[in-house]
């Protein structure tokens, strides 16, 4: 249930020693682990990187998913084939463990970036991020439905990325509550329009104010907010191909869809204070048309008795 390989290269400046070890003791669980050193005879210095990758099924349904990514302060990546690695500005460690249900899943995420090179030190950690979503549920018989993004992050951040010799390490925390309600409306088989409201609440532990190469860190505040989206679909299109000698059939469907959203210009000063992290930390005033024109192919088979 596991093996390793040992073998060693010989670079411009010296020799790199590597190990790989594999295993996967149990069905659903498999990881990798692989360490190389480098002695660069050029600069005298001494180089490594270590990368891990773990997968798990645990017990209830949960799954797991981790990955190790270590090294020098002086990359390594420049010896690599891949242009992606090579090219890449970040390191990325993370640890994950998610579980989905039939209207609702759940995602733990710890994960921590950092910068790969010595010109820069940008930090990112998130120590860990929660989330819980709701997919879209009928409520009771009615022709509402409920939906909810609801979050819980910690954040660690360096404001002194530029200055690899300094660090200001910011942390802040972050609780985000966004429920909303729709309302299908199918005006006939082929024409349907669907509104949607939602409100947001979103508590923060630190804010931050920069301005003239200063930061001052602030107390804890709460930013609110709400949205309004309209989204309408058809009229639907479609045609049906029959293909020569065969019962199989195709359908092509076209599907104009046209989107309204909206948030409003409100909380402005709590809004200055957020240090943007993702895209919750990002909502802000929207005032958005947007419009697709969707085309799927579906086929058709018999389906013969076994």
């Amino acid at each position: 249930w596991s093996d390793a390989t040992f073998y060693v290269e010989r670079e411009s400046g010296g020799i790199r020693p590597t190990v790989e070890y594999r295993y996967t003791p149990t069905q659903g669980t498999a990881g990798k682990i692989t360490g190389t050193f480098f002695e660069d005879n050029v600069t005298n210095q001494d180089l490594w990187k270590v990368d891990a990758a773990h997968s798990q099924k645990l017990p209830n349904k949960f799954n797991l998913k981790g990955a190790l990514d270590l090294g020098s302060n002086r990359s390594l990546t420049r010896f690599d084939d891949s242009t992606e690695i090579r090219s890449r500005l970040h390191s990325d460690s993370f640890a994950n463990i998610e579980r989905s249900w039939s209207n609702s899943s759940l995602d733990v995420t710890t994960r921590y970036q950092d910068t790969v090179g010595t010109d820069r030190d940008d930090t990112l950690g998130q120590l860990p991020m929660i989330s819980y979503k709701i997919q879209s549920i009928p409520i009771l018989k009615t022709p509402l439905y409920f939906n909810m993004d609801t979050s819980a992050a910690w954040f660690v951040t360096d404001l002194k990325s530029s200055d690899p010799g300094e660090d200001e390490l910011f942390k802040t925390s972050r609780l985000d509550f966004h429920p909303q309600l729709s309302l299908a409306l199918p005006l006939s088989p082929w024409f349907s329009v669907t509104p949607r409201v939602g409100v947001r609440e979103t508590l923060y532990g630190r804010g931050l104010k920069q301005g003239g190469g200063m930061n001052r860190k602030l107390s804890g505040f709460s930013r609110e907010s709400f949205d309004v989206n309209v989204s309408a679909v058809g009229p639907k299109i479609n045609r049906i191909f029959h293909l020569k000698n065969s019962t199989t059939k195709l359908k092509h469907l076209i599907e104009p869809s046209l989107t309204f959203n909206f948030i409003p210009d409100i909380d402005e000063a709590d809004r200055l204070k957020i240090k943007t992290f993702d895209g919750v930390d990002r909502v802000g005033p929207q005032n958005l048309i947007s419009y697709a024109l969707n085309q799927r192919v579906l086929k058709k088979v018999e389906a013969r008795p076994s």
